[in-house]
This record gives C-alpha cells, structure tokens and sequence, in this order.
C-alpha cells in the first residue's frame, strides 16, 4: 500500500481514538489491507504518540488463545505498543473509550534489553518483577467485527495497563507460570477461571512467541510485558462495576483490582 494511504488510514484511527467513534475496518474498503499494511498504520500511529509527548514502556502481546487461531486465520500472536499515558493503578473511565473490554493477565517487567529471536532462557534471565493486572482494550469498529490486520492497526486494540502490585518471583515460580490458574470476579457476576497454560503454553512462553512473530519489536531494560489474557477471551466493562483477579493455584501473585467508572 501506499504511504498516503497508510497515512490516512492512521489519521482516521486517531481521531476515532479522541473522539470515541467508529469507524469501517481498513480490510473492508482497502484493498490488500493486509498485516504488512497494518503495521504500518501501527508505526505512524506509536510515531504520533511520541511526537506528542508519550513513550514507548513495553508490549502488549494479543491473539495468545490458539484455540481461536483457526476459525479467525491467524498463526502467531501480534505485538503493540505500551504508552507511559496509558499505565497506572487508578479506576478507568468507562466513557473515555468507545467499546472497552478488560483482560487479566501476567505482567512481567524486564531488567535487561530483549532482542527479536530470543530464547526462553534470555526472557527467564531478563524477568525483573511480575504481577496480576489488566489491560484495557478497546476497538474503533463497529461490534469489534474485524480481521487481525484490522486489530493491529487499531493501535493493537490496546487502551492502558492497571497493574497489580509486583513481586519477585523465584526461579522455580518463573517456570511454574504455566501453573497459573486464576479467578476473576466481577460483583454479581459468576467467576471466571483464567490458567497460564492458555497464554501460548504460559506467559513466559508467550513472550518468546510474541518475539519471534512478525510484529516482534525489540524490547528496552525497564520495558513491561502483558503477556496475555489468562481467561482466553476480554470482558465487557461498564461503569460501576469492580473486577478483582486472584490467584488460586500455582505461583503465590497478590490480587488486584480495577474499578470502572
């Protein structure tokens, strides 16, 4: 596709974005829109951001469920950029995003640079920190009906990080994360079982993946992972509710919570 192209269908993302709106999937009117393409979008839009006084703090890894990975086409999970504006600890607004959705999944700080390419070994090395918490994701089409190019473009549906408090886990909690299984709550709601192993065989696992994907970014010493929603699927978020994730086996990581408003 072409740069002007590439660059219009960001500039209707973005104002999407500000303006809580929606708009017709790029794959639906342009055609070869493909992941090539989406990327593109992905970078003028992450290029946008920095421009305008954001930063790049780490990587959202989408796509981590591979039951789904068939009837949607797919064969690898997609990266998207973390953006210091989007991460924190406070209640989410529910009518600062257009469709939000939640996802609970393992957090993980690094503490040394990872590359494209690395190994299970350099992402144990490189774990500083990990945490229970939710990322905020959010789509610009209408009933979130789009293909996976679509979603990357759409700034990797990603809206924000709620973090959970961090610990430093152990070398052998560290290779027991696929041992994860956890609870997420919502008032009122019947619970929600959420396991490790579903993040591409665990959420260290899926680090390596998502590095050896073809959205693979290379990732800086301070930088956050969210690796993936441990539930296989996000959760529709509305105002006034509160969602709380707690670990019932597996690795010892304090619970969190996240209140909408």
């Amino acid at each position: 596709m072409a740069d002007e192209q590439l660059a219009l269908l960001a500039q209707e993302l973005l104002d999407a974005r500000r303006r809580c709106q929606v708009v017709v999937p790029p794959s639906q009117r342009t055609s070869g829109f493909d992941l090539t393409a989406a990327l593109g979008v992905l970078d003028l839009l992450t290029s946008a951001a920095v421009a305008g006084g954001d930063a790049v703090t780490g990587l959202k890894i989408g796509l981590t469920y591979t039951p789904t990975w068939e009837r949607i086409g797919v064969d690898q999970p997609f990266v998207a950029p973390i953006l210091s504006s989007g991460v924190g600890a406070g209640p989410v607004m529910a009518d600062s995003l257009t469709a939000p959705r939640l996802e609970v999944e393992v957090l993980v700080s690094v503490t040394a640079p990872l590359q494209p390419g690395c190994t299970i070994d350099d992402v144990r090395d490189a774990v500083g920190t990990v945490s229970l918490g939710f990322e905020l994701v959010d789509s610009h089409y209408p009933d979130w009906k789009a293909t996976p190019p679509d979603l990357v473009a759409d700034f990797g549906c990603h809206a924000g990080i709620r973090t959970g408090a961090p610990v430093v886990l152990s070398l052998a909690d560290l290779e027991r994360l696929d041992e994860l299984e956890i609870l997420l709550t919502c008032e009122g709601e019947p619970a929600v079982p959420g396991r490790g192993v579903d993040v591409l065989g665990g959420p260290l696992h899926a680090v390596v993946a998502a590095m050896s994907s073809t959205c693979a970014r290379d990732l800086a010493h301070d930088h956050l992972v969210s690796t993936g929603a441990l539930t296989g699927r996000s959760h529709p978020i509305v105002s006034g509710q509160r969602w709380t994730a707690e670990v019932v086996a597996g690795p010892a990581l304090p619970p969190c919570s996240l209140e909408v408003r």
